[in-house]
């Protein structure tokens, strides 16, 4: 399911996606924090009864009722995303790096 900190494996497989030809079109679910910040990146499968919908992505990344409802009163949500910027933010936060995106983010 991809969600931070991303083992080895899923660090691969990703990379795999993100350089896949039409990657650029790819949709997906980004879990975002309340700062904005990438928590967690999926594909969109529109077929499948957990990745087909925002509600459905939200609860197989956090499968836990109580803690759902507590990350969502603090501001925690899933954002459909098209393309491989939210999956970059995702490996660049893996491996540690500061995005344009975390600058000055608490």
């Amino acid at each position: 399911m991809f969600t931070a900190p991303l083992t080895i494996d899923e660090y691969r497989v990703l990379v795999d996606v993100k350089y896949h030809p039409g990657a650029d079109h790819i949709k997906g679910w980004a879990l975002r924090d309340k700062y904005g910040r990438i928590r967690g990146w999926h594909p969109h499968e529109s077929g499948s009864p957990t990745w087909a919908h925002s509600d459905d992505a939200f609860r197989t990344f956090i499968p836990h009722t109580k803690q759902r409802r507590n990350l969502i009163l603090l501001g925690w949500e899933i954002v459909a995303t098209t393309g491989v910027h939210d999956l970059a933010q995702l490996l660049h936060a893996t491996r540690g790096d500061n995005t344009a995106a975390e600058i000055g983010q608490p």
